[in-house]
């Protein structure tokens, strides 16, 4: 087996991270988990979230026998207005996505297939960072556009 003889300043950057490794360092600041607040549960404690309104159609309701995702799950339009985690208006791609149900909301009388209107509550401090806030049902007749901008 050949043995690779590394130039000195990429030894000292490999010891430099190794070391950081072995100490729990990271980019964040150490590992330890105790200097951190862990998120608080799913669905709880929305304090100031961004809101947003989309349109869409249901495609698969809430089941929690459903092994990956359990949630409501819709074929969203593009949001165009949606924020990032740092603030920055970056927008929100038409796609299928899950919607965790805000407490108390219900779905009762929705179906798979529906056209709806659903607000998207936002706050990157949980986890999940959004859920369904609210959701109506629209008008079957209702056109919705499901495409994206080329890029």
């Amino acid at each position: 087996m050949e043995h690779r003889n590394f130039p000195t300043p990429v030894r000292t950057r490999m010891g430099v991270v190794l070391f950081a490794m072995a100490c729990g360092l990271t980019a964040y600041g150490p590992m330890t988990g105790c200097e951190s607040k862990p998120p608080t549960p799913a669905n709880t404690g929305f304090a100031s979230p961004d809101r947003y309104t989309t349109r869409g159609v249901i495609v698969e309701l809430p089941d929690a026998k459903r092994v990956g995702n359990p949630d409501l799950m819709i074929q969203h339009e593009r949001i165009a207005d949606f924020k990032d985690s740092s603030g920055k208006v970056v927008g929100m791609n038409s796609m299928i996505m899950d919607f965790p149900l805000a407490p108390g909301l219900s779905i009762a009388g929705l179906a798979k297939g529906d056209k709806v209107e659903v607000v998207m509550e936002v706050d990157w401090s949980q986890l999940p960072p959004h859920r369904a806030a609210s959701i109506k049902k629209i008008d079957a007749a209702t056109v919705l556009d499901f495409s994206n901008p080329k890029k």
